[in-house]
């Protein structure tokens, strides 16, 4: 049984298609298997472990370079203005993050936690 799960998790592939709290619902069971089986029979479940791991580190190196790709593509579509300021108007706007306050709405909890 061991065998065939590794096995089949190996086959396996995961991408951001696959939601996160799935995904780490999944491994929660997979490690709460692992545990039963040292319970009851004093396997460590290497093999498993070690994919686990393996399929673990796949998708979130997966999940960071697709998140990246959705923001470099974002970025690319923005419509980007030079902002030629000297350091006294830089200073004199309080800096970015003043010029950040100063252009989101007001509502905005990021923006909120800024003040």
């Amino acid at each position: 049984l061991l065998q065939s799960l590794v096995e089949m998790l190996s086959m396996m592939s995961f991408t951001s298609a696959v939601k996160s709290d799935e995904y780490l619902a999944m491994v929660w069971a997979l490690n709460a298997m692992v545990s039963l089986g040292k319970e009851f029979c004093g396997s460590e479940s290497g093999s498993l472990r070690k994919c686990l791991d393996d399929k673990s580190r796949e998708y979130f190196a997966n999940f960071h370079s697709e998140s990246f790709l959705t923001l470099r593509q974002m970025l690319q579509e923005e419509c980007w203005q030079n902002m030629p300021l000297s350091q006294t108007a830089l200073r004199q706007m309080g800096g970015v993050l003043g010029i950040v306050k100063s252009h989101c709405p007001k509502n905005d909890v990021a923006v909120r936690k800024l003040r």
